[in-house]
């Protein structure tokens, strides 16, 4: 009996109009050779029976259908291809894109089981639970309706169904000949290498740590580390002498196709990671192919099948999908507050529930565990309906005993509640259920065509995920059943507030099926466009650019026509992060070598992957030699969509570099579009403070001082409740004066100011938290300069000759990381604020906001407990945040320098702070095999939101150590502690030492001595002396050229002098005592300080009008009463620049309210407080040192928040 023809057996056949739609792209000159190659694979197919069975029908009763046919054959020329040098197709790969529900696993069947020849096929998918279900499939499932099974001699057909019944008996458990990539499987996989057919199948995150592929060195990841290959890969016995584990990579890797059942998933970079590390052909299946799919998968749209949804349906091979709202939405009532509930939701669906077809079922979806018990009790209260709960948190004790449930509704619900859909399954009460609730479990896996309707509680994070859940409700393998003709998929009236417009979900639901379908039109009219746009459209902006054109007075060349751009090209601001080897030899100059900045150049584009980032390619050096052989430089475009549109595209594009530049001992970065990478994996970390603040150095000792620092944002060390957390100031030169009180338990974070940079001055902002540098310039400059800026300020920081500038004295001391004992945390303060995203912002995705807010609020400082283990010499400790345990361990290195770091952890609080309460790990494989977190984010970002993550990688938390007066705080160790720069307030003055009286009209016995041992005197004597010490008060009190004295019983100062040529007004006060040697004490300062601080209230910033005194019309005089009662008197106008006492208050209420004058309030104090007393002080720190010391420092920090200068002269 003759053969049947082959369908398709050669590229014209194939490529004819037929079931689908085919992009197949071949250059001409590869035409022949592909065909010839095709030929013979199809012809090694067609020796099967299954191939030609059917193969006249769209959907024959036994066999493929034809759009599965098609594919199969599409998958055997993309393969020829592969083998053509000429098609050049030698990294790409293939998309199959078609609708759940239309047959992939047969095509992937078909594919993997009747290969020709010796042939490896790896079979990769999203999750464990559909692994062995894949298994499964391609083994005996599938084929039994061919008469047909898997085994470990291959492919049989002609099978009756008692052997059919043998096989799938022989294969149950670990008798199927399909492998899984589990620890449990490696030792069979290791045993059947030499078997001409082989299949595996396993996870992205299997593969990804059998062969040990580390994670892109971006901050997202940070934490994450390449877990330990399984034990038993080191038991296998090796083909020679050499690693056993390495030989079963190689073998791994010897595949000679590569399947991505992608599903609807959105794929992760470390997906792509590891199918690349491979470099053998690849299919990629995916119901809803999504940009970061061609991105991550070289997939060029050169090669694609797809089955359009209208085809789909069409042909009946799935039901038709209506999208409507619930029969009763009109007239549902909300509850108090408006609130929309689980008793609405049952309100709303109870007709759709009452009409639902017998045998049919429904599926529930809702975003937490919470709602999804809500509404199975509701259902059971409202209508009586017994539902399934499914939720991974469904296990022990809330398993078996839910404290949700009472009476009746614990007996009839609680055996309905499963962790796992095959626990469901396999459930004779489940089965009988007619609605089925979930959050994410019944996204996949369950392939059961009695589910027809979809109900939404809650809207999906994204539209794939909306098309999965849809996915499970439209199979049809009875065409027959009227009841299965179409799908209905109904969303609940509930308004997602955050969500722009706030539609319903119904209404949200709607607008992503509408657009899903125009998606499907498009891409089944347009298929060659369609699938390469995604990869094409810049390629095809480059060559429609202008070569040449005339642009902001310039004509200017096409930058993205050079496919590899020099350096030259590029002007760049001057600005960096800075960052230092680990572990670097102090002694070495120039540790860090060419090898080194190659690997991080290459580990920063790869990282780059994981942003929506493109074309990125490396920029070549401008010349050879310095600086150009120091930098390394990466240029990419940055896509996004217009923010301004709500529901269409339109890209927008933007160039961003990154440069790298080794500066001595620093590598110098900078990213244009933000950093992304973690710069720990990179092997690198930031400078010591000391470092950075020499980038605003100390003047030497016969130079100026011409660094002005102008703004400063600090965090507080200060854990209580009452304890400042950060502060920000800004003032024309906060060097010159002081701010808070609380500077010495304080921390810059950030501080700008203005210093010498090369011939000129800079204003430059240093980041100490990002180790960031940043010098504002009137222009970009070019590679080469930026080079010589990063290369000039390393050098500078690395100079021990440069000592920071005194400013920074006034802060908390930072001190070497502690060793374990000392680190060990006594309380704890997580600073999270700047961490999470604003409400409403592209990053609030993923989060649940009312969580969030909680934690937020919980701003308290919290008791840690010690939990480590002595006898095992662990250090562990943990406290209680919310309601949540979070786990502390410290890191410690004694290398150069020290390195110590504490890492937070807590898995309850990750998932209560995301939308996914569901968990997602999973374990792959035995009990030394697990997954580790799983990349999937159902939320479309490139990682499951984790605020531990977050925190460990900025260190967001301040922590109280054992050690006392020692505080870490992100990232650092401090000691709060008083400055001696406290003390420049106290101007020691020899003039005071003779001085006996204030005004000598006590304890003076000569008047001829007035002038001497009076603080009045002094002023007289200094108000017309030559020569005087340029800073002291006499100098400056005879720069004046009006010196009022306002002296009476009723006096605001004793005298106010006015230097116009110096702008400067003087408020002084006078107070004396007979005391040779005067201490320091707070008794004295308050009495000296008091007057003082009442003068603010006509010179501060909140200044009040100041009315001339009736006491300035009379002369000023004073009775010696100890020197025979002598009177001496003067005029107020004690000097003037000419005229009377009333236009001299005028200058003096001009000069108080003139912003362009500086106003100081000036204490002459004699024999009160003594300077060389206050050091003393200061060094001893004794209860009533410390007493002195803080109210001074408090005096300080009021006058200088008013704007004042404050000067207390007194004795040296």
């Amino acid at each position: 009996m003759a053969r049947p023809p082959i369908p398709f057996r050669n590229l014209t056949q194939l490529l004819a109009p037929a079931a689908g739609r085919l992009v197949f792209d071949l250059p001409d000159a590869a035409q022949a050779a592909v065909d010839a190659a095709y030929r013979a694979r199809l012809a090694a197919l067609g020796q099967w029976s299954f191939w030609t069975k059917g193969a006249a029908d769209y959907r024959p009763v036994q066999g493929l259908r034809a759009p599965q046919r098609r594919a199969v054959a599409f998958v055997q020329a993309y393969l020829a291809a592969r083998q053509i040098s000429a098609a050049n197709a030698q990294r790409e790969s293939a998309l199959i894109k078609m609708p759940t529900g239309t047959g992939k696993t047969g095509i992937i069947a078909a594919i993997a089981c009747a290969q020709p020849g010796p042939f490896k096929t790896l079979v990769l998918t999203p999750r464990k639970a559909l692994v062995r279900q894949m298994a499964r499939d391609l083994s005996t499932k599938f084929w039994r309706n061919l008469g047909a099974a898997y085994t470990a001699d291959g492919l049989q057909e002609g099978l009756g169904q008692h052997e059919l019944d043998e096989i799938a008996k022989r294969q149950k458990g670990r008798g199927s000949p399909i492998r899984i990539l589990s620890a449990d499987q490696y030792a069979t996989i290791w045993e059947e290498r030499e078997r001409d057919q082989q299949i595996w199948v396993g996870t992205f995150n299997a593969l990804h740590r059998l062969l040990q592929i580390e994670p892109p060195a971006h901050r997202d990841l940070y934490g994450r580390e390449v877990k330990a290959a399984a034990a038993s890969l080191a038991n296998l016995e090796p083909d020679d002498i050499g690693d056993p584990t390495e030989e079963f990579r190689a073998l791994i890797r010897s595949a000679d196709l590569v399947i991505v059942d992608e599903g609807h998933h959105e794929p992760a970079y470390s997906w792509a990671q590891a199918v690349r590390s491979l470099g053998k052909p690849t299919v990629v299946l995916s119901a809803t192919p999504y940009r970061n799919d061609y991105k991550y998968f070289e997939l060029s749209g050169r090669f694609v099948f797809n089955l359009s949804w209208a085809e789909a349906v069409d042909q009946e091979l799935i039901r038709e999908v209506v999208v409507q709202p619930p029969s009763a939405a009109g007239t549902v009532k909300l509850g108090p507050n408006g609130r929309y509930g689980a008793a609405q939701f049952v309100y709303e669906l109870a007709p759709d529930l009452a009409n639902l077809p017998p045998g049919k079922k429904a599926i529930v979806h809702a975003g937490s565990l919470a709602d999804l018990k809500a509404i199975q009790r509701a259902f059971f209260e409202r209508t009586g309906e017994r539902t399934v709960l499914i939720h991974d948190r469904i296990r022990g004790k809330e398993k078996e005993e839910p404290g949700d449930l009472k009476g009746l509704a614990l007996a009839e619900l609680q055996p309905l509640r499963f962790a796992e859909v095959h626990h469901a399954t396999g459930d004779i009460r489940a089965q009988a259920a007619r609605v089925w609730l979930h959050q994410y479990k019944l996204l996949e896996g369950i392939d059961d065509p009695s589910f027809i309707e979809i109900w939404l509680y809650d809207g999906f994070g994204s539209a794939r995920q909306l098309i999965q859940q849809i996915g499970r409700a439209i199979r049809r393998p009875d065409v027959t059943d009227a009841a299965g003709a179409t799908a209905i998929v109904r969303g609940s009236s509930q308004r997602l507030k955050t969500i722009d417009g706030a539609p319903t979900v119904a209404e949200l639901t709607q607008r992503r099926w509408d657009a899903y379908l125009e998606f499907e039109r498009y891409a089944a009219e347009r298929p060659e466009i369609a699938f390469t746009a995604e990869t094409q459209l810049l390629p095809l902006l480059k060559r429609s650019s202008p070569a040449v054109q005339y642009l902001a007075g310039e004509f200017r060349g096409a930058h993205w026509l050079e496919q590899i751009p020099s350096m030259e090209a590029f002007v760049l601001p001057q600005r960096g992060i800075f960052t230092r080897l680990v572990n670097a030899d102090p002694n070495d100059a120039a540790p860090i070598s060419d090898d080194f900045m190659d690997a991080v150049a290459k580990s920063a584009a790869e990282a780059m992957q994981l942003e929506d980032r493109f074309d990125i390619a490396p920029v070549q050096p401008t010349g050879l030699g310095a600086p150009f052989n120091d930098v390394r430089m990466v240029r990419y475009l940055v896509w996004r969509n217009s923010p301004l549109l709500r529901a269409h595209q339109i890209p927008e594009w933007r160039l961003g570099v990154l440069i790298m530049v080794r500066a001595g001992a620093y590598v110098v970065m900078l990213d244009t579009e933000g950093n992304c990478l973690d710069h720990n994996r990179l092997g690198l970390v930031a400078p010591e403070v000391t470092e950075l603040r020499r980038l605003f150095a100390k003047a030497a000792a016969d130079q100026p001082n011409r660094v002005r620092i102008v703004e400063t944002t600090a965090r507080g060390l200060d854990l209580s409740e009452l304890g400042l957390r950060s502060i920000s100031v800004r003032r024309h030169a906060l060097d010159a004066g002081y701010f808070d009180l609380a500077e010495a338990s304080q921390t810059p974070t950030s501080v700008v100011g203005y210093t010498p940079n090369g011939q000129g001055v800079a204003r430059r902002r240093l980041s100490f938290s990002q180790s960031s540098v940043a010098d504002a310039a009137n222009q970009l400059v070019s590679v080469h300069d930026y080079a010589v800026w990063a290369q000039r300020l390393a050098r500078v920081m690395t100079d021990a000759q440069v000592i920071p500038h005194h400013y920074f004295n006034r802060f908390a001391k930072e001190v070497s990381p502690l060793d374990v004992d000392a680190a060990a945390p006594r309380s704890i303060l997580l600073d999270v604020r700047d961490l999470v995203p604003e409400p409403g912002s592209p990053g609030d995705v993923g989060w649940n906001r009312s969580a969030l807010n909680a934690m937020l609020e919980a701003d308290t400082c919290l008791e840690v407990m010690d939990d480590h283990d002595k006898g095992a010499n662990t250090h562990r400790y943990s406290f209680t945040f919310n309601g949540h345990q979070i786990g502390i361990t410290y890191n410690f290195r004694k290398t150069i320098p020290a390195y110590g770091k504490y890492i937070l952890s807590s898995e309850t609080l990750n998932k209560e702070l995301t939308k996914k309460d569901e968990a997602i790990d999973e374990v792959e494989g035995g009990d030394d095999e697990a997954a580790g977190e799983n990349e999937i984010d159902t939320f479309g970002q490139k990682i499951v939101p984790s605020i531990t993550r977050m925190i460990n990688g900025e260190q967001a938390f301040q922590i109280i150590t054992s050690q006392s007066g020692t505080i870490y705080s992100h990232g650092h160790f401090y000691r709060p502690d008083l400055a001696v720069d406290l003390l420049s307030l106290l101007e020691g003055d020899p003039t005071m030492v003779p001085v006996i009286s204030e005004k000598g009209d006590t304890r003076l016995t000569d008047a001829k001595e007035w002038g001497v041992k009076t603080l009045f005197g002094l002023v007289d004597t200094w108000k017309n002396a030559q020569g005087l010490a340029v800073g002291t008060i006499g100098a400056d009190i005879a720069a004046c050229d009006t010196l009022i004295c306002d002296d009476s019983t009723s006096e605001t100062a004793d005298f106010y002098g006015i230097d116009t040529k110096g702008r400067r007004v003087f408020v002084v006060h006078a107070k004396a005592d007979n005391v040779a040697n005067p201490t320091a004490s707070a008794r004295k300062l308050q009495e000296v300080a008091r007057q003082a601080l009442t003068s603010l209230a006509l010179t501060g910033s909140a200044r009040q009008s100041f009315p001339r005194p009736d006491t300035w019309n009379q002369d000023w005089s004073v009775e010696l009463k100890a020197a025979g009662n002598t009177i001496l008197t003067r005029p107020r106008l004690w000097k003037d620049l000419g005229g009377n006492i009333d236009a001299a208050h005028q200058r003096l209420c001009d000069a108080l309210s003139n912003s362009l004058f500086t106003t100081e309030i000036v204490v002459l104090s004699s024999g009160l407080l003594g300077q060389g007393a206050a050091l003393k002080a200061f060094q001893n720190r004794s209860l009533s040192d410390l007493q002195f010391l803080y109210y001074l420092a408090t005096v300080r920090s009021v006058f200088d928040r008013a704007g004042v200068r404050f000067r207390l002269v007194c004795n040296p």
